[in-house]
């Protein structure tokens, strides 16, 4: 199994031994792989560092890949927004992601 960007994780204290977490960083400006195996997200946090409006977007993989937020979600300037789902959102084939401006959005993810 490859999870991608979460294979380069470090688990946090509290988090169970299939807990996983992306180390902070930006978004791509590109669509690109975060990972490419089914995955249950269970908390997106989002900060736009940037003065001016970003958009992004965070999709499954599957045939006709599927948004878990919805696509082009507009993020305000120096605004931190975060989406939580308890029991995991699961994105089958992995997970997509990408804003519209680069280094513009850092990204924290969790999962398992």
């Amino acid at each position: 199994m490859s999870y991608g960007l979460f294979n380069y994780s470090r688990v946090a204290a509290g988090f169970g031994p299939s807990d996983r977490q992306i180390l902070p960083q930006f978004m791509p400006s590109i669509a690109t792989d975060m990972c490419d195996e089914d995955i249950h997200i269970t908390e997106v946090v989002l900060t736009n560092n940037t003065s001016g409006v970003v958009t992004v977007r965070l999709r499954d993989k599957q045939a006709t890949p599927m948004p878990l937020i919805p696509d082009d979600v507009q993020i305000a300037a120096s605004t931190v927004i975060s989406f939580e789902f308890p029991r995991g959102a699961l994105m089958v084939g992995g997970v997509s992601w990408s804003c519209n401006t680069a280094s513009a959005v850092v990204a924290r993810v969790r999962a398992y």
